[in-house]
């Protein structure tokens, strides 16, 4: 019954005005990596907009051993990067509804209650926790540790760098 009313219900002219001016959604992608910031635009489909990406690549040699990098110098990166693709696609930016991040896995960023970092961002490559690791391979089930918290005693891995 509903069926039959909707086939005879016309849509007003502001209704399908209104309709007529949607613009799809467009989606905001950042990559912020060891070796830099990637920003990039997907349309409704999920394909990137052509033309529509930044890189801008750390400069390498101010961090000798990747060990730690700078919270700080990452956010300012971050922004700079999006800052740039939205002033090559300005007309998209008030379409964008989403927003995606893929960023270090393998670490993380002490803040404290106002958000102002307290640590480094220890990265892949520091490896000063390794003797720490493979002790903690030895007193605990990895395993176990990994199935309850996600990580494996990796150098990297916090507990293995401030424990001891």
């Amino acid at each position: 019954m509903l069926d039959d009313v909707i086939v005879e219900v016309e849509p007003s002219l502001a209704v399908v005005s209104a309709i007529s001016e949607v613009k799809p959604a467009i989606l905001l992608s950042l990559d912020v990596g060891t070796s830099g910031v990637r920003a990039a635009l997907f349309d409704e489909f999920g394909r990137e907009i052509s033309g529509a990406q930044v890189s801008n690549r750390r400069n390498l040699s101010s961090v000798p051993d990747f060990a730690e990098l700078d919270a700080h110098s990452i956010v300012e990166q971050v922004s700079v990067t999006i800052d740039e693709l939205l002033a090559r696609y300005v007309e998209t930016a008030t379409r964008i509804e989403l927003v995606s991040i893929s960023t270090f896995w393998h670490s993380l960023i002490g803040v404290d209650s106002v958000g102002y970092p307290t640590t480094p961002l220890l990265s892949w490559a520091d490896t000063r926790g390794a003797r720490m690791a493979k002790n903690l391979r030895e007193r605990f089930d990895e395993h176990e540790i990994h199935s309850r918290t996600g990580c494996r005693f990796h150098p990297s891995f916090w507990p293995a760098n401030y424990c001891g």
